[in-house]
């Protein structure tokens, strides 16, 4: 039974790394074959479960996500079910084994590397929006509130993520790769619960990568607790990690800088070609940042200042956020004609709106549209919001410096 399920976990993770879409920068083709091959069995397997139409995105804690990665475990299943009944006959099994263990070491490599640099470019902990600022601690979502509090330190970034790199080099060569899994598995545990604890929805990914650290170092857990925690005399045991192909060495040293070659390709191209290397300086859209309505005017009226959107943003992302007195806030998606100024407002339903608006002497927009069948114009004061506190980088080491 051990032998089984211990077959059965590296079948899995390989076809795991194999089917499990992952938005790669180079290598963007297994989400279409994993679409291609188990789309409709998703679809069909939801809807004759749920009776409703599948949501077939296969993204991050989706349903179809937990339907695909159920269908691999059964598929797993039956491979190794397979394996063990013909192996006396067709005895393939070492060679596949030293295959997937590698390839399953290199898929963790890659992806620690990718979420390392991502974190040393702040590619993924970036700046906090300035609508996510201007709300209300209570009133954001833990996830959102994790994400923002993260984005607010460079040093921090910096830190977790050179850890993580450090941890895929040490993979990457047999002497060191012991002390890189247990790296490894050290901050995949760690990635683990803090999305469970804050809500974050890289649950499935994240365990999963946590399973291949743990996995992989399964065969040294013995050597370790026996050194570690008894301190007897002890080695690590030789593992499909170790072998090497009976290859031409030059040839397999070739092959190993290729393919360490291709995985910083992968993991510095899309920053390379945004030139891009710390995202809190990067260039911000037109007309982006926090504005604070000053006046209105409602059909040609006095003006007047208790207006229902005391804020408006504008979001990197093509968005405009419009803030209500009371903190509620409503986003349209943003297109910008800065020809004609005007913006072009979409709802949720699709709805369209066009604002024109035009810019004061200090380069702030005045927003003139109708609603209601009437006219208004919002003068705004733009808000420095990068000189919010959240956003300084202040350190003391006294409380009285505080």
């Amino acid at each position: 039974m051990f032998k089984f399920i211990r077959f059965a976990a590296y079948i899995f993770g390989f076809y795991c790394i194999v089917f499990i879409p992952f938005p790669f920068a180079v290598f963007s083709f297994n989400g279409t074959v994993t679409k291609v091959v188990f789309g409709d069995a998703i679809t069909f397997i939801f809807e004759a479960i749920f009776r409703s139409k599948s949501n077939s995105e296969l993204s991050s804690d989706s349903a179809a996500m937990y339907l695909l990665i159920l269908i691999l475990f059964l598929i797993s299943l039956i491979s190794t079910a397979l394996i063990l009944i013909f192996r006396n006959k067709i005895n393939v099994w070492p060679e596949a084994k030293v295959l997937i263990t590698k390839a399953l070491c290199y898929y963790l490599a890659l992806q620690l590397l990718k979420y390392g640099f991502a974190k040393i470019f702040k590619g993924q902990f970036y700046l906090p929006e300035p609508n996510i600022l201007y709300t209300s601690f209570g009133a954001l979502d833990k996830d959102i509130l994790f994400w923002s509090t993260m984005g607010t330190s460079r040093f921090y970034n910096l830190y977790l993520g050179f850890a993580e790199v450090i941890a895929s080099l040490l993979l990457l060569f047999g002497r060191t790769r012991t002390v890189g899994l247990l790296v490894s598995a050290g901050i995949m545990l760690n990635v683990v619960v803090v999305n469970f604890s804050f809500d974050i929805s890289v649950k499935i990914f994240s365990f999963f990568l946590l399973f291949i650290s743990l996995l992989l170092l399964s065969p040294q857990l013995r050597s370790l607790w026996d050194f570690l925690i008894l301190h007897k005399q002890t080695s690590l045991k030789k593992t499909a990690l170790n072998v090497a192909y009976p290859v031409f060495q030059p040839l397999r040293i070739s092959l190993k800088v290729f393919i360490i070659c291709m995985l910083m390709t992968e993991v510095v191209y899309p920053f390379f070609i945004q030139d891009n290397y710390n995202d809190d300086n990067a260039s911000r859209p037109f007309l982006h940042g926090a504005y604070e309505v000053t006046e209105g005017d409602i059909s040609g009226m006095e003006p007047v200042f208790n207006l229902q959107i005391q804020r408006f943003f504008i979001h990197r992302d093509g968005y405009i956020i419009f803030q209500y007195h009371g903190g509620k806030m409503k986003d349209y998606r943003l297109i910008t004609d800065s020809t004609n100024k005007k913006f072009t407002l979409t709802d949720y339903n699709l709805k369209q709106t066009i604002i024109n608006y035009k810019l004061d002497m200090a380069g702030n927009p005045e927003l003139h549209y109708l609603e209601n069948g009437r006219s208004f114009i919002l003068k705004s004061k733009s808000l420095n919001w990068r000189e919010l506190p959240a956003l300084k980088n202040c350190f003391h080491w006294t409380i009285e410096g505080l």
